[in-house]
């Protein structure tokens, strides 16, 4: 499968979700087919090379053709620390999907 890569411009939309004590700053980007390409996460708290990595991680996957709501389905209802409070997610990718989830096209949510 080949990769497609984002474009120089693209366009997200970025939130703050907070788990624990643990701040982070989501950006989900699209590209010019309205298509999810690429994650960003910045977090606070000694969290921000695990956001890297897993973001980069879904982001590969995206470029390489899985659906985002594919990849919110491998991270939501997982369980660690640091733990959130019921409906802001038991642990940051389950936070980070279900916010994601809320930014899901119809036709996205179509693809799990």
């Amino acid at each position: 499968m080949t990769r497609k890569r984002p474009e120089a411009m693209r366009y997200g939309i970025t939130a703050k979700l907070r788990v624990g004590e643990v701040k982070v700053f989501i950006t989900l980007n699209r590209d010019e087919d309205d298509k999810p390409i690429e994650l960003f996460a910045k977090a606070t708290h000694g969290w921000q090379g695990w956001g890297d990595c897993l973001m980069e991680m879904a982001s590969v996957a995206m470029q390489h053709g899985t659906p985002l709501a594919i990849i919110t389905q491998h991270m939501r209802f997982r369980r660690m620390e640091p733990m959130g409070i019921a409906g802001q997610g038991n642990s940051i990718p389950d936070a980070i999907a279900i916010w994601l989830e809320t930014q899901l096209t119809e036709k996205e949510k179509e693809q799990k």
